[in-house]
Order: C-alpha cells, then structure tokens, then sequence
C-alpha cells in the first residue's frame, strides 16, 4: 500500500491532493489513483538551487490507470494555488520591476529561496523567467535584470522542479506522464533557464541504480528548443582558427546562445575521440550577435580557455547546444535502461545523461542531447522507427551514440561528438539527413546495413569518416575527412554519390581487398567523386581492386575506366562495374564497349545478369548474356589496341525486367593496367529510365 495517495486532482504541493494529508515525504510512495492528475510543482533536489534536498527520495510512484496523470509545474499554472514558499505577487508601490530593467523586486512574502527558479508573469504569453541571488525581508535581488515592466500584483512563483526517485525505483503504471503539456504553446513548455553562471535545468528527474520511467500511458517531455540557425537548430561551424587557451571564437550562424549554456566544441586536430579535460564541453560567458570586430558578428566567450591537450580549434570544427532545460539523470551509469521496453516516448528539449534510454520502439526525439551512455542511448536493442530531428550524441565509450542494432530509424540535422561507434552499430534501414559526426572512433555508422546517407560530414574519425564495415549502403552528396582507413572501410558493398574527401582514390576506400570480409562479387562504386582534388566520375573498388575514370589514356579523346590490375589483391579476383536498368519485353538491346589493356593475359567480359540470379553471388547461376575478348588478343600485350565488344538481350518476359549491365575484367598474375570506354553507356543508363533498341 503506497503511502500516499492522490484521491482528487491538484498540485503536489497541496495537502488537499493527498486527501487532508501532509504533502509526500522523502522516502515515502506515492499512488496516483484512477483518473487523477497531479501536477509536480515542488524542488526536492539540491538546496543550492532552492530545493528540499530530499536525501533518499520518493519510493516508487504507480500512475494507476489510463487516466492517472503526473504533469510538471509549466509557466501557465495557477501560480496562486502554490505553497507559500513557491509563489507571491510584486507589491512595490511601482518601483523596482514595475519601471522595467531592474534586479530587485518587493513582494508580499518572502517564503522563497535563493538559487530557485521564478516565473515573473502577467499573463499566460507574457512572462520571463530569473533566478534569485539573494533575499532579504521582502525584497528578491535577481540574477538577471528585470526584462519587462510589471505592474503590482504580477505573480511571482518558483517554476524549477526536481523529482527525485529513490534507489531502484520507478515511475509505473498504466498513467501518462508530462513534463511539459505541449511543443509550442506560449507557456506550456519547460522554459528556457534563465542566464547564469552555471546552467541549471527547469526541470530534473534523478533516477538511481536500476529505477527507470516505465510507465505505458504516454511519455511527453517538452522543453524549450532553440530555433537558430533555421537550417540545423543544433550545431554551427567556426568561422576562424582557435588556440588552445582561446576564449573567444566566431560562430558561422547563430546558435542563440547565453550565458551559463554548454556547448560541445569538436576538435579538427584530433582524429577520434577526444582526450581533453571536458571531452569538448564548455560554458558560455557571454555570446554577442553584433560583433564588428570580426567577419563574422556571432561571437562566443567561454568561461576557461581551449583545452590544449588534443591541440589548436580549426575553421570548420562544430559546435553543438548541450545543454537543456529538462533533464533525465543518473548519477552513475548502470544497465538498466530508462524508460524499458516503453514505446512512443515524445521528447524534446531534454538531456539524458548517463542513461540507455529504451528497448522501446517509434521514439520521437526532437533537440535532445544523450550524454556519455556507455552502451547507446534512445533505442537499445533490435528495435525500430525512431525518428531524431536537431539532437545531439556525445561521448558514448562504447556501441552507438543513439542506437545500437535497431532499424529503419531517421536522423536530420543530427550531429555526434566522441562516438565509439558512430550514430548506429549493428543498425539497418535507416536514414540520415544532413548528419554530422566529429572525433568518433569508427565514423557515422559502424556495421549499418541498408542505410542512406544523405547530405552528411564526417570528420576527424580514428578509421573511417562515414562507414566502418557495413553492406548495402548508400551515400549520396556527403563530405569525408578521414582518418586512418579512409571514408568507407571494409564495407561488402555500397553506392556513393557526389562524394568529397580529402583522401586520395587509393585511401578514401579501404579494406575492399580483404578476403575475409568481402565477397568477390561485392562491390562499392561511385559517381561523381572528388577525392583529394580530383573529379572521378566513376570509380569501383571490388575485391580484385580499384577502377576509376581518367584522361591518360583516351578513346576518341574521351576519358576511360581504367582496372588498376593488381595481383596484391589474388588472381582471378575480378574487377568489374555494373549498371542498372530495365529491359523491355521483345524488343533487343544491344550494348558495345570498346577495351584495350596493357597486361599480359586477363580477358574482358561484358555481361547481361539478372539481378536476382547473379552468377557472382549464386553459386551456377547462369548469365543472361555474355560478350568475351577472344583468346588471341587476351595474351597479346606487344601492340595494345583497341577492340570493340558487343552483347544483346531479348527479354521474354510480359513486362520486361531489371537487368544489370557488368563489365569484368578477369586477370590471372600479372600487374597492369586495362581500359574501357564506358562514356556512352553511362550516358545511356544515365538519360533513360528504361532500356531501349
């Protein structure tokens, strides 16, 4: 039986809640009966920012059934229904507030605390929130001056609020739990902490050991989310160099910033995780937009210097929000995870720290930050259909910095800093939109399979910049920097696209080769990639290595696809270039393409495969069409010359079907080179939407 429990609607802090009883104590239980709400408006965290200090905790709370509801203290409650000691009105006589930008108001009881919280409010849109410095008589001395001018009897009421659970207790039942009643509605969010020196959350819930938020009615946490800059509401560039020791440096856009914020500040010296104190966290001392000493206007000061020991800020590295006026806590990190096997949790302007978040499904996270999860953070385990919009991840040591073995997830605007593995291990069938990862051990993604990604950087990683192992992905207008394996490593197979690094065609792809790992069949192949300087437009690495677009050797004056014929990579490994489309029903398509080589021995084949039965993926699968070089010519290298190699399909079927174009080149021992004139047909394949005679 709980020891206390809510038998009407009302606010936690009234005794009429808790029928005539007194309000609930530290380390008592709580129930929430059928069809009850109770709105959370008390502090039981630390008295340095106004709280109770509870030292244990509430034991346990049950939201009963559908109807229970626990909702948290928002600017537009009643304010006048709050304890003594969380609410009152300015009655100066029309000083102080009243005459607008001052720090001291008269109110008509002095129950407050310092360092709490306090909504100064006229209305349900008309308010601003502060912090109290200091109290004496009747007299509050705020942090911040006053924004507005109030008039007397505008209510003054403490809006922090801090749920503490006892050791190995949980939020249960059936119930819904709200911190925060809506995403956008003026006054219905969690505010935007008021600046200050250090940052202090508007609303906290401390979960110890293996206490989690486990409830089923509902999950909603709405807190205050910035808006700027309107591309990616979450992250920016430097716009010049930092020192180490720097305390000022220029922001590329506006990330809305003030004092007492934290942001994570990536590190372009350092390739992997960062090592430095603070692993990239900082505080804001003061943030200026009219800057004219500079470029660019949007200026940041910090409260202590750049760390010097992974070296010097560069143009480019990001800067992300972290902090965020809910939090979820743990002290310590343990496996128990938050919230369960819970699905559906919606989720905004919150940072979860040291928490695994769920095994749940079809979260919505929006402008949340996961903070060093050990083992993941939003889903756990074999889940799915999450979808993450302006969040951060940073510092996870080990596994993903939002998921770990989950699918078909979508990330936009999302960036990480200090992953282990990336955005997602072991994942599959997700999307990534104008993604960003910086100082990661292994990329983006390590192990994705199926994934697309769209628009995104990848930087300053240990190995790869974008994907460490992996098949099946596709990458499509994204930038690498890579690190000691390149951009994509030991990946079976991928599409890229409008690709930029700063890697050279021998390093951007790595690990291709390994025997291992891949396949012979397996390929990654690329259009339109520019790789230390230089444009390819096509380029493959397989198994037997790398074939790429180049204008030393021409046919006709245009450039060819040259196999670089390598016999590190084993004999009769091939190399080969596919191109998909689609056949139409009796009608004959014919495809040449002229070849030369200057290696001894090795023979072209130009294929016409099924995609569904590969020969190079099912063992005995028979090809569809086949064009090979002939015998003679396969062993003459004295006089390399042109010839033209031509092969046609028929397709019987009623509707047509999908076919892949292969061109392979089969070698045996020797290195060398070979050459193909492929332009027209990837101009083809690339005009038509289907394949013509």
């Amino acid at each position: 039986m709980a020891d206390k429990t809510a038998s009407v609607s009302g606010l936690w802090s009234a005794t009429a809640t808790w029928g005539g009883a007194a309000i609930p104590a530290n380390g008592e239980s709580v129930l929430i009966n059928n069809d009850i709400t109770v709105y959370f408006d008390v502090d039981l965290g630390p008295t340095a920012n106004g709280g109770q200090n509870f030292a244990d905790g509430i034991n346990g709370i049950v939201l009963n059934n559908a109807g229970s509801t626990l909702r948290f203290a928002t600017p537009n409650m009643n304010a006048s229904a709050l304890l003594p000691s969380r609410n009152s009105t300015i009655s100066n006589g029309g000083n102080g507030a009243a005459s607008g930008q001052k720090d001291v108001i008269v109110v008509a009881g002095a129950n407050f605390l310092v360092g709490q919280q306090v909504v100064i409010q006229t209305s349900s849109t008309v308010y601003e929130v502060n912090t109290i410095a200091t109290i004496v008589s009747n007299t509050l001395t705020m942090v911040n001056n006053i924004a507005r001018a109030y008039a007397d009897g505008a209510a003054v009421f403490a809006i922090s609020t801090y749920l503490k659970m006892k050791t190995g207790t949980s939020i249960t039942g059936a119930g819904g739990l709200y911190v925060g009643n809506s995403p956008t509605a003026t006054g219905e969010q969690i505010p935007r902490p008021a600046p200050n020196t250090a940052y202090v959350p508007v609303a906290t819930i401390e979960l110890i050991a293996a206490g989690q938020i486990a409830n089923t009615g509902g999950q909603h946490y709405y807190g205050w989310i910035p808006t700027t800059p309107t591309a990616h509401p979450c992250f920016t560039t430097l716009s010049a160099n930092c020192n180490t020791l720097d305390t000022d440096m220029w922001l590329t856009d506006d990330l809305g910033l003030q004092k007492g914020d934290k942001v994570v500040i990536g590190n372009g010296s350092k390739n992997g995780i960062m090592t430095e104190a603070g692993l990239g966290r900082y505080t804001v001392s003061a943030y200026i937009t009219n800057d004219t000493g500079h470029a660019s206007p949007y200026k940041l000061t910090l409260t202590a210097g750049l760390v010097a020991t992974d070296g010097a800020r560069l143009i480019g590295d990001y800067v992300a929000v972290y902090s965020r006026p809910v939090l979820i806590t743990k002290a310590t990190y343990t496996t128990a995870t938050g919230c369960g096997a819970v699905s559906n949790v919606v989720m905004q302007g919150t940072r979860v720290y040291q928490i695994a978040w769920s095994t749940g499904t079809s979260h919505t996270a929006t402008g949340v930050t996961f903070d060093m999860n050990v083992n993941g953070s939003y889903n756990g385990y074999a889940n799915y259909g999450s979808v993450y919009t302006d969040c951060i991840a940073c510092y996870i040591t080990a596994f993903a910095g939002f998921s770990w073995g989950t699918q078909n997830n979508k990330f936009t605007n999302c960036i990480g800093f200090n992953l282990a593995s990336g955005f997602d291990s072991l994942g599959s069938g997700d999307v990534l939109n104008g993604c960003v990862s910086q100082n990661t051990a292994k990329g983006m993604a390590q192990q994705p399979s199926g994934f697309q990604f769209n628009n995104c950087v990848g930087k300053n990683s240990l190995t790869a910049s974008l994907v460490y192992t992996g098949a099946n992905n596709a990458i499509n207008n994204c930038t690498g920097s890579s690190g000691a394996s390149g951009d994509v490593y030991a990946c079976h197979s991928a599409d890229i696209y409008n690709f930029t690094s700063t890697s050279s065609i021998a390093a951007s792809v790595s690990g291709y080769a390994d025997t291992a790992i891949r396949g012979t069949w397996e390929v990654i192949q690329a259009r339109s990639i520019t790789l230390a300087g230089t444009l390819y437009n096509l380029a493959s690495w397989t198994r037997g290595g790398v074939s790429y677009t180049q204008s030393t050797t021409t046919y006709n004056g245009a450039e060819t696809l040259k196999f670089v014929v390598d016999t590190t990579y084993g004999a009769n490994n091939p190399l080969f270039f596919n191109w998909k489309g689609w056949a139409p029903p009796n009608r004959t398509v014919v495809f040449m393409v002229p070849v030369t080589k200057d290696v001894a021995g090795g023979t072209f084949r130009l294929q016409i495969v099924d995609p569904t039965n590969d020969p190079l993926q099912v063992s005995g699968a028979a090809l569809l069409a086949e064009a090979n070089m002939d015998a003679a010519y396969s062993a003459n290298i004295a006089t390399p010359t042109w010839m033209t190699y031509a092969v046609n399909f028929k397709s019987t079927k009623t509707n047509g079907q999908p076919i892949i174009v292969r061109l392979l080149f089969q070698y045996t021992a020797a290195a060398g080179n070979a050459y193909a004139s492929v332009l027209p047909l990837e101009q083809h394949f690339g005009r038509r939407s289907r394949l013509v005679g």
